[in-house]
C-alpha cells in the first residue's frame, strides 16, 4: 500500500475521531422528564436556570397520561427551577409568588466525559405552597439502581389539599393569595410581602403581630423566670434551652444588622430575616455573627425545639401545635407535621436535612404530576438516620457491630453504616466517653486550638485509637486526611508508635499514612515519640521551612543521628528521604 496514502488516511481518521470526541463532550446532556398523571388536566412546565440558560417552555403542554423530556445542556445545569402549572400562561404565572404553579429546584453536575453525573434536587415550599401534587426522583442510574421519590404524594388529591389549606388558614389566621385561594405564602414571605396586593394585608398583619409577640415572649423575659413559672409542657432545662436559643438568635441578627448599617431594625424586619435566614447586607455577602451554631439554632427554633440536635434527640417536641408558644412559624408545622401534610420538602431556606436530595451516579430527574405511576421507582424515599450536628466525632472502624455508650453525657447508639458518633461538648472543654462492645472509656479534651486530645483511655483497643483535630478513630476507623504540609515518615522496622506532636496525641502503625504535624497558628512544635524513644523541637522559618533543634534520644539507640530533617518532612530511620 502507498505509505503516503496510509499516513493521510490515519491522520484523517484521527481527526475524525477527535471531532467526534469534541462533539460528544459539548453535547453531554442531563434530562428532566415530566409526566402527567392528572386525569383531566393538561400541565405546562417552564424551566429556568442561571443567566447562561435559555428558559424552556412547552406551549402545547403535556396531556394526561403522557410525558415530555427536556435534554438540558450544561448552560442549564445550575440554579435550575421547574415551574409546573395548570395554566397555559405558565411563564407569566412564574413571575408572581401568588401564581398558579408548584416549584421544583435542581442542580446537575458531570465531568467532561459524562461519566460522573450527580443530581441535586428538591420540591420547594420555601416561597409558597400550591395544590398541585407532584413527585420527583433521580433517574438514569449508571449502576442500574432506582432511588424513590420525594414530594407531595397523589394520595393528597387536589380537593383534599385545598381542604387542608382551608383548615390551616382557619386555625392559624394564615392568609391565602388573593385570586388564588389554592396557594399560601411561606413564613418568610408572610413577613416579606408587606406591600403585595396579592396578599390580604389586613389578615396578614394580624398574624404577623401574633407571631412577633410569640418571639418577643421568649426574648424579653428572663429564661429562668419563664420556665420556672410555666415551662409549657417541657422540663425546666428544655424550656430554658429554647428561650436561650431565641435570645442568641435574635441578638446575632441584631448584630449582623448593625454590622451592615441597619441600626435598630424593627421586630418584623428582624423576624423576617431570621425565618428566611438572610443577612442584612445589601449584596447578601456579610454574614458576620451568623455562625454555624446560630444556623443550627434557627433550624431548631423553626421546628419547635432549641436547636437542630435537640430535634434529633427529642422528636416528640418537633412541629408543636399551631397555638403553642414553642411554634414560631406554624407554616413549618403545616408542611412537616405528622398531623398535617407530613411532607419531606423544603419549608424554609435552610431546611436541607429534610428537603434536599443529592445523589451521585444518576443522570437526570423525573417529575410526575398527580401521581407516581410513571416513575421508575414508585416507593417513597426514606431518609437515613439524621446525624447529630457536631464538629467532633468518634468514628468506629470496620468490624464494629452495634455499639452503645454515653458520650459527653448523651446516650448514643452506633450501627454499621450509620453516621459516626457525635461528641457534643456544648460549652465544656472536656467530654467523658464510655463505649460497649468492646468496653472502652476515655476522656476527650478540647484544646485552645480547637483540636482534640485523648486522655485516660482504658480498654483493650486504646493502643490502636488514633486522633486528629476533630475526630477519634477507633481501630479500623478512618477520617478525611488532615490538611497539612508537614509530616513525619516512619521507616521499616518501626511497629506501633505513639506520642505527641504539637500537643496532639499521635499514633502510627505499619501501613498507615505518615504522622501529621499540625502547627495550627504556632511557629514551634515539640515532638516526642515512644518505642524507640526520641524527642525534638521544630520551628518554621520565614519561608515556612522546618528548622529542628534539641533532638534527644530517650533509649539506648542513637535515633537522632539517623533522622533526616527536611524542609517539610521528617524521615525517621528506614524511611526514604
Amino acid at each position: 500500500m502507498n505509505k503516503k496514502f496510509l499516513l493521510t488516511s490515519l491522520i484523517s481518521l484521527s481527526l475524525h475521531s477527535l471531532a467526534i470526541a469534541n462533539i460528544s463532550k459539548s453535547e453531554i446532556t442531563m434530562p428532566i422528564k415530566i409526566s402527567n398523571d392528572l386525569p383531566n388536566s393538561i400541565i405546562y412546565p417552564y424551566i429556568t436556570g442561571d443567566s447562561t440558560c435559555m428558559p424552556k417552555a412547552l406551549q402545547k403542554g403535556i396531556l394526561p397520561g403522557s410525558s415530555h423530556t427536556f435534554e438540558l445542556t450544561q448552560t442549564c445545569w445550575k440554579a435550575g427551577r421547574v415551574y409546573i402549572s395548570d395554566r397555559a400562561d405558565v411563564v407569566n404565572q412564574s413571575k408572581k409568588l401568588g401564581g398558579r404553579y408548584q416549584l421544583v429546584e435542581y442542580t446537575f453536575t458531570n465531568n467532561a466525559q459524562g461519566t460522573a453525573p450527580m443530581v441535586d434536587y428538591d420540591f420547594s415550599a420555601v416561597d409558597s405552597l400550591n395544590t398541585i401534587s407532584l413527585a420527583v426522583e433521580a433517574i438514569g442510574s449508571t449502576k442500574g439502581e432506582t432511588f424513590g421519590w420525594v414530594g407531595m404524594p397523589s394520595s393528597i388529591e387536589k380537593l383534599q389539599l385545598q381542604s387542608k389549606i382551608d383548615t390551616f388558614s382557619l386555625q392559624t389566621g394564615w392568609p391565602k393569595f388573593t385570586g388564588n385561594e389554592s396557594k399560601i405564602p411561606s413564613g418568610y414571605n408572610l413577613f416579606a410581602l408587606t406591600l403585595d396586593s396579592d396578599l390580604p394585608q389586613a389578615k396578614a398583619n394580624l398574624l404577623r403581630q401574633r407571631l412577633i409577640s410569640r418571639w418577643l415572649y421568649w426574648y424579653d423575659t428572663s429564661s429562668s423566670e419563664i420556665c420556672f413559672n410555666n415551662p409549657h409542657g417541657r422540663s425546666f432545662s428544655e424550656c430554658k434551652a429554647f428561650a436561650d436559643s431565641v435570645k442568641a438568635v435574635m441578638n446575632a441578627f441584631k448584630q449582623n444588622a448593625n454590622e451592615n448599617g441597619v441600626h435598630n431594625p424593627s421586630d418584623a424586619d428582624l423576624i423576617k430575616h431570621i425565618i428566611g435566614y438572610v443577612n442584612f447586607a445589601p449584596d447578601g455577602k456579610n454574614w458576620a455573627y451568623l455562625t454555624h451554631d446560630i444556623g443550627s439554632k434557627v433550624i431548631g427554633l423553626l421546628r419547635g425545639v432549641a436547636d437542630k440536635n435537640d430535634g434529633i434527640l427529642h422528636k416528640k417536641y418537633l412541629f408543636p401545635a399551631y397555638d403553642s408558644n414553642y411554634n414560631l412559624n406554624p407554616y413549618v408545622t403545616f408542611i412537616h407535621g405528622q398531623k398535617a401534610l407530613n411532607l419531606q420538602v423544603y419549608a424554609f431556606s435552610i431546611d436541607d436535612s429534610i428537603g434536599n436530595i443529592q445523589v451521585k451516579d444518576f443522570r437526570g430527574m423525573q417529575i410526575d404530576v398527580g401521581g407516581t405511576k410513571q416513575l421508575p421507582d414508585t416507593r417513597h424515599y426514606t431518609r437515613p438516620k439524621e446525624p447529630l450536628d457536631s464538629k467532633y466525632h468518634i468514628i468506629p472502624g470496620g468490624g464494629w457491630g452495634v455499639t452503645t455508650g454515653v458520650i459527653c453525657g448523651l446516650k448514643q447508639t452506633y450501627k454499621p453504616g450509620e453516621p459516626a458518633l457525635a461528641a457534643l461538648f456544648n460549652n465544656a472543654n472536656e467530654c467523658n466517653v464510655t463505649l460497649t462492645n468492646p468496653d472502652t472509656t476515655f476522656s476527650l479534651r478540647k484544646m485552645t486550638s480547637g483540636a482534640l486530645r485523648l486522655e485516660n483511655c482504658h480498654g483493650a483497643v486504646c493502643d490502636n485509637i488514633t486522633v486528629n483535630q476533630t475526630s477519634v478513630n477507633l481501630p479500623g476507623g478512618s477520617s478525611k486526611p488532615v490538611n497539612t504540609d508537614y509530616h513525619i515518615y516512619v521507616g521499616a522496622g518501626w511497629g506501633l508508635t505513639t506520642g505527641f506532636a504539637c500537643q496532639q496525641p499521635v499514633s502510627y502503625q505499619l501501613g498507615k499514612p505518615a504522622i501529621d504535624i499540625l502547627f495550627n497558628r504556632n511557629k514551634s512544635c515539640f515532638v516526642t515519640l515512644y518505642s524507640p524513644g526520641v524527642s525534638f523541637n521544630l520551628n518554621r522559618d520565614q519561608n515556612g521551612n522546618l528548622v529542628s533543634s534539641n533532638c534527644k534520644n530517650k533509649g539506648q539507640a542513637d535515633i537522632c543521628s539517623m533522622i533526616h530533617f527536611g524542609d517539610k518532612n521528617i524521615n525517621l530511620p528506614g524511611a526514604p528521604a
